[in-house]
C-alpha cells in the first residue's frame, strides 16, 4: 500500500516538478545571456574582456550572430540585441573567452 501511495504521489506532482525545472533552466539561461550581452555591449574599441559564464550543468550554449545574442533552452529561444556586429560563434558554459572590438565588430577567441 505504501509503495502504491508513493508512486501515485510521484505521478501527481511530476508535471509540476518538470515545469519548475524547465522554468529554472530558462531563468538561468536568461541571466547568463543578459550578463554576456551586457559585458559585450559595454566594450569600446581598445578594450578586452575575459569572459566566462554559467556551469556545464546549468548553462546552455549562447550564439553570437549578426546583431543578436541568443540561447535555445528547449521550449524556445531567448534573444538580446547587440550594439556591435557579432561573429558567428557559439559560446559554451564554463569555457573562457577573450572578447574585444576590432574594426567596429566583436572578435572572440577561446582562452585558457
Amino acid at each position: 500500500m505504501y509503495l502504491l501511495s508513493a508512486v501515485s504521489l510521484l505521478l501527481l506532482v511530476s508535471p509540476q516538478l518538470t515545469g519548475a525545472t524547465r522554468d529554472s533552466r530558462e531563468s538561468a539561461d536568461w541571466r547568463n545571456l543578459d550578463g554576456v550581452s551586457t559585458a559585450v555591449n559595454s566594450l569600446r574599441p581598445g578594450m578586452m574582456v575575459n569572459l566566462t559564464y554559467g556551469s556545464l550543468s546549468t548553462g546552455d550554449q549562447i550564439e553570437l550572430r549578426g546583431l543578436q545574442f541568443s540561447c535555445s533552452y528547449g521550449n524556445g529561444t531567448l534573444s538580446f540585441s547587440s550594439r556591435w556586429p557579432l561573429p558567428g560563434v557559439n559560446l559554451s558554459a564554463s569555457a573562457h573567452y577573450l572578447v574585444w572590438i576590432s574594426g567596429g565588430q566583436v572578435e572572440v577567441k577561446p582562452s585558457g
